[in-house]
């Protein structure tokens, strides 16, 4: 803790551990990953370190590990919860088939105007099942009218599906119920390793 204008402040590595003891491994992970994306000097290392000046205690080293264990590619909380559900599933066993991993991939795609454009994936497995994490933002009307922006994601899923795409939509509800590494079990399974990734 320290002053500022005679108020007491704490640091980030607090607040995030605080996070950790008081409300979860899951809380902390997303607002580990949260600082991360939009911070990018925030690296492992450099989390680590601030953490060093943190008093030791209970729960100090399953936080650095969860440190170690995050990323800085979730733009989204809903995304957050994505990668670790994916992560968590292949370390129990319940995923298998899971080749590679890659977060906020761009493809230039032509858009409903016949202009190019980017699309970008949240989570591209195996270099072909692109999986598009849902949050109610994108219908909240911050990033404009609802019925255009369904038009629009629309638009855009056909065209990654035309280049040999598998696109799974997936929503808060599908991540928090388990629902999502069902369905994502299913395509593995339907859905064999390409020889060749879509271009």
């Amino acid at each position: 803790m320290s002053d500022y204008h005679g108020f007491r402040v704490a640091s980030l590595a607090r607040c995030l551990f605080d996070s950790y003891r008081y409300h979860g491994r899951t809380e902390a992970l997303v607002q580990i990953e949260s600082a991360r994306w939009k911070h990018k000097d925030l690296s492992v290392k450099e989390l680590l370190s601030r953490t060093s000046n943190i008093t030791r205690g209970n729960g100090i080293r399953e936080f650095e590990a969860l440190i170690r264990y995050s990323c800085d590619t979730c733009q989204s909380p809903l995304e957050t919860l994505v990668r670790d559900a994916i992560l968590q599933a292949m370390q129990d066993g319940t995923l298998t088939g899971i080749q590679s991993i890659e977060h906020q991939v761009a493809f230039t795609i032509t858009d409903q105007y016949g202009e190019q454009t980017r699309a970008i994936v949240d989570v591209l497995l195996n270099g072909f099942i692109a999986i598009e994490a849902d949050g109610a933002v994108k219908t909240s009307g911050e990033y404009g009218d609802e019925d255009t922006i369904t038009r629009s994601e629309r638009h855009r899923e056909r065209e990654l599906q035309n280049r040999g795409f598998v696109v799974l939509r997936v929503t808060w509800k599908d991540v928090t119920s388990g629902v999502f590494i069902q369905k994502l079990k299913r395509l593995l399974e339907m859905y064999p390793v390409p020889a060749t990734r879509p271009a």
